[in-house]
Order: structure tokens, then C-alpha cells, then sequence
């Protein structure tokens, strides 16, 4: 993966000259050095799609707004590609930068959606599987481009988009905090700082140092949710994050997302459980 596509092609050409020698064999040489070569080209056209899609497909936009805590989506189209054929789909995708006829079918799961969430709003999202709440959010968390339309974010984001999710399974709880801490964009002494709370919520003080594999589903649970809810955010987006755990940790948790809410802070969340969005 750190060869340069161009590089790979020219290389594998050279490869199978190398590997099957010349003489009577090399109409054989030839040929099975066009089939190494086009899997290189291929790797460099896929690469090649990759950056002008961002442009080309990528016609959606995401940028920033005056007032902290604000979320303005306006014409939100987000679409995934239907592939039957991976690698013949994928090229006619490419193809489909020029020819937009010749692009694979699509599954629109978002269809020009508007709304805005003003500071200090909470807004669940509630919807069957496959609705596409969960690409909502990640637009508005910046972690997948829609397809057309704008998004407007302003202020300091948290997203708790899955359970675990950025937690190496290797690392203990304490490293696994540092880390995602880092990945987050906090300092290392904040971090630091946060992590007594951090624990002192969770209740995982017997089990902070112990790898993270070791963690049940619950106190994965604990882990995240603690974390999330102490990262200092004008906007926190939570994704079925109640969805495990005893009663008790519940209950502490939709405490602390009470205090998050009188704290002025916007709060943006997906459940499947009415009683949930209720309380």
C-alpha cells in the first residue's frame, strides 16, 4: 500500500519477465505479464477514482457556522452504490466520472432532507434499519461526504457512533482513553485529567488496566458512554448508544445526558426504543 500505483504497474510487468524468464516462454511472459500489470492498473485507476470522485461525486458540503451548538442541513442527498460485480461495477463507476450513464446503480438512502437544530435543542432521530439515521449522522460528524446538498456544523463535536468503536482491542481501558482522547484532538494532560472522572463514572476501577478484549458488552458500554460524556463538546451525536447495559448504568446515564442538556449543550441521538427517547 505504500508503492505508488504507477509504480506497482511498471514493477509487476518487470516481475513476471523476472519470474518466468524469456525464449520459446515469452508470449507466455507476455501475457501473464499484462494480467499482473492490469491488476496494477486497475489499483491505480481505483486510486485515480478515488480523488476525483471527491469532486466530482462529492458535491455535497460541509462547513461551519457562527453560533456554537448549530447543525443546518439543507437538500441532504446521500447514495451508496449497488455493486453485483465488485470489480466490473467498481470500473464503470470510473467510467461513470465521464459518462455519468455508464455509473452503477445507486440506493438513495437520504432524499434531499432540511432541518435545523438550534443551541441547546435535543433531536432524536427515529426511523426502521436502514432508514439511513446512522449516515445522517455521520454527515454531520464529518465522517462520510454527501452526495449533494450542504451541512452547516459549528462548535466542537463528540460522536458515539458505536459502541468500541476507535478502541483497540490490545490496549487497556487506560490506554484505550489516551488514545481516543488523542484521536479526538484533545491534549495529552487534558486527557489526563479527565480520566479519574472517566473511570469514577464507568465503574470499571478494578478492570481499567486490564485489555480491553477482556471487556464484556457492558462495560464496553460504560467505557464509551463515560468517555463520550466527559469530552468537552458544544454538540455530542449519540447512535444507539443506550442500547447495552443493567438498568443501573441506564439510569446514570440519562442522568448525566440531563445535566448535558441544562448545560446548554446540543444533543442529536438515534434510538430504536420510544421509551427511551421519552425519558
Amino acid at each position: 500500500n505504500n508503492v505508488s500505483p504507477l509504480s506497482f504497474v511498471i514493477n509487476s510487468w518487470y516481475a513476471a519477465i523476472d519470474v518466468y524468464g524469456t525464449g520459446s516462454q515469452f508470449p507466455w511472459v507476455l501475457l501473464i505479464g499484462a494480467v499482473v500489470a492490469l491488476a496494477g492498473a486497475y489499483k491505480l485507476a481505483m486510486a485515480m477514482y478515488r480523488e476525483v470522485a471527491k469532486v466530482l461525486y462529492g458535491r455535497g458540503r460541509i462547513c461551519s457556522m457562527s453560533i456554537p451548538g448549530t447543525i443546518d442541513v439543507k437538500d441532504l442527498v446521500v447514495e451508496y452504490p449497488l455493486y453485483q460485480h465488485v470489480i466490473w461495477d467498481r470500473f464503470r463507476a470510473l467510467i461513470g466520472i465521464v459518462f455519468p450513464s455508464c455509473r452503477p446503480p445507486v440506493r438513495r438512502v437520504l432524499n434531499r432532507i432540511s432541518f435545523s437544530i438550534q443551541p441547546g435543542e435535543t433531536v432524536a432521530l427515529i426511523g426502521r434499519n436502514g432508514a439511513g439515521k446512522t449516515s445522517l449522522l455521520k454527515v454531520i460528524s464529518g465522517l462520510l461526504s454527501p452526495t449533494a446538498g450542504n451541512v452547516q456544523v459549528n462548535g466542537q463535536l463528540m460522536a458515539l457512533l458505536a459502541m468500541g468503536i476507535g478502541f483497540r482491542p490490545a490496549f487497556t481501558g487506560r490506554e484505550n482513553l489516551v488514545y481516543c482522547g488523542l484521536l479526538l484532538g484533545l491534549e495529552k494532560q487534558q486527557i489526563l485529567e479527565l480520566i479519574p472522572g472517566i473511570i469514577q463514572f464507568s465503574e470499571l476501577e478494578t478492570s481499567i488496566d486490564q485489555p480491553f478484549f477482556t471487556y464484556s458488552s457492558g462495560m464496553k458500554a460504560r467505557l464509551a458512554f463515560a468517555l463520550a460524556a466527559a469530552v468537552p463538546a458544544d454538540i455530542v451525536i449519540l447512535d444507539e448508544t443506550l442500547a447495552v447495559g443493567d438498568s443501573k448504568f441506564v439510569t446514570k446515564c440519562y442522568r448525566r445526558l440531563r445535566e448535558i442538556e441544562k448545560s446548554g449543550k446540543t444533543i442529536v441521538m438515534v434510538s430504536h426504543q420510544l421509551g427511551e427517547i421519552a425519558r
